[in-house]
């Protein structure tokens, strides 16, 4: 299997392709398509080949949207927020914080849902 960039193409055992977006096509506006193509080769019992193209269009997609968020604390006051608040996914879907990257001096500590830190 030959591919162009973008995702991943997978030939499974039994003959099947699975195709992974990976992440590759996240830029697409949601009214807005990419096509991944790929050539494959077969050969038969008898060593005759011949090869077919296969072609899979990606759809964009509205991707959540993450607002600014700004909170002030004295010096020696630990705060608690809840950063999601203003953040909002335009199909409904749900969401989580996947990393977070402080600019300043501090520590981020993940709480699990239902969780503690003590």
């Amino acid at each position: 299997i030959g591919s162009d960039p973008g995702g991943v193409v997978t030939l499974r055992p039994d003959g099947a392709i699975s195709f992974d977006p990976n992440g590759d096509f996240d830029e697409l506006e949601d009214d807005e398509t990419e096509s991944v193509t790929f050539v494959y080769i077969i050969e038969d019992s008898k060593g005759a080949v011949d090869t077919a193209t296969v072609t899979i269009s990606v759809s964009g997609e509205n991707d959540v949207i993450a607002e600014d968020d700004s909170y002030t604390t004295d010096q020696d006051t630990p705060i608690t927020e809840c950063i999601v608040m203003n953040d909002s996914d335009p199909e409904g879907h749900s969401f989580t914080v996947d990393k977070v990257d402080p600019e300043r001096d501090g520590t981020f500590v993940d709480v699990p849902e239902g969780g503690s830190v003590t």
